[in-house]
Formats: C-alpha cells, structure tokens, sequence
C-alpha cells in the first residue's frame, strides 16, 4: 500500500468517525434534554457540556473507525462494535439517571415512564448504528479509489 493511499485511509478513518460521532452526538444530546424535561427534571443546559459530548462521540469511535478503514474484512468492525459498546454502557448509565429521576418524583406518570424510556432507547440505537453508518462511510471511499 502506497503511502497516498494509507494518507487516504487514515483521513477517511478520522473523517468518518467526525462525521458519524457530531452527528450521533448531537442526536444523543438532544434526546438526553427530551428525557430531562420528560421526566420532570429541572435540568441545565450548556454549550460547553454538550460539545463535550459531541466530541466523545468522535473521540471514542476514532480508533474503531481508523482500524476499519485499513481492511475490508467483516472483522474490521469488531473494534468499532467495542467502541459503539463503551457508548452504550455510558448511554445506559444515563438512561438508569434520568429513569431513577422519574422514579423519584412522587407519582411518576406512564406517560413520563414512556417518554424517558423511549428516549433511553432512542439514544442506545443511535450509538448501536454508528459503526454500521461509519462502516459505509468507508466503504464509499475504497470504492471511489
């Protein structure tokens, strides 16, 4: 492999996960502030808290996303899964907060036990189909060269 194309592999890695972690970032974040307001908690909101995980979503799919790009086998994605399931295990931590929160309150409604559940849920599934979506992101760039 010629260094060129490593460069272009390397750059369609870090340029996947970017993409795919902003985007499921900012869906993961959006749907934490529904589950906050659905369960009739007083949350706060900062740029500066949701960059930050705007930019762990990247972060952690980095290196899943790197491996990926040098080879073509299925088990390229064995590392990106690994990442998506240190996503998943901080999502699960923030679904248990935001359900323990409607828990706490004094007569949770099944409305709220819907919404923060679907939210929960919402946010594990966008981090479960980012190493499928990085996956093709890649898959188009070997094909383009």
């Amino acid at each position: 492999m010629g260094g060129g194309r490593v460069l272009v592999r390397l750059g369609a890695g870090f340029a996947s996960a970017v993409v795919v972690g902003v985007v499921g970032g900012v869906l993961a974040r959006v749907l934490m502030r529904l589950a906050t307001v659905a369960a009739g908690v007083e949350g706060s909101f900062s740029w500066a808290g949701s960059l930050i995980i705007v930019f762990f979503f990247a972060a952690i799919m980095m290196p899943g996303a790197v491996f990926a790009a040098f080879t073509r086998r299925r088990r390229g994605l064995i590392p990106l899964m690994l990442c998506s399931g240190l996503l998943c295990v901080m999502g699960a931590g923030i679904a248990i907060q935001d359900l323990s929160a409607v828990n706490n309150r004094a007569i949770p409604s099944t409305f709220e036990w819907i919404l923060v559940g679907g939210t929960a849920v919402g946010i594990l599934a966008t981090v479960l189909a980012m190493p499928a979506l990085i996956a093709r992101l890649l898959r188009r760039v070997r094909q383009s060269t």
